[in-house]
C-alpha cells in the first residue's frame, strides 16, 4: 500500500501560538514592575534580534501590550 498522506503542518512549519508566547514571555522579561516581569531569560535569547530590540524599549514593550497582545 502506497503512503500518500501529506505532511503535517506542524513538520513543516513552526506554530503561531508558541512564536507568540514566546514574545510574550520575551517582552515580560524586560519589564521593571513586579508586576508583569518574568524571570524567563531564555524566551530573550529565542527571538529575532530586530523583536529583542524593540521589547527592550519601554515603548515598544507598550507598544506590544496595546495592540499586540490581546
Amino acid at each position: 500500500m502506497i503512503n500518500n498522506a501529506v505532511p503535517k503542518r506542524i513538520d513543516s512549519m513552526t506554530s503561531r501560538t508558541a512564536e507568540w508566547t514566546c514574545m510574550s514571555r520575551a517582552a515580560s522579561s524586560f519589564e521593571v514592575d513586579a508586576h508583569y516581569h518574568s524571570d524567563d531569560c531564555l524566551s530573550a535569547l529565542l527571538v529575532p534580534g530586530y523583536v529583542r530590540a524593540l521589547l527592550e524599549m519601554r515603548t515598544g514593550r507598550s507598544v506590544f501590550r496595546r495592540f499586540l497582545a490581546k
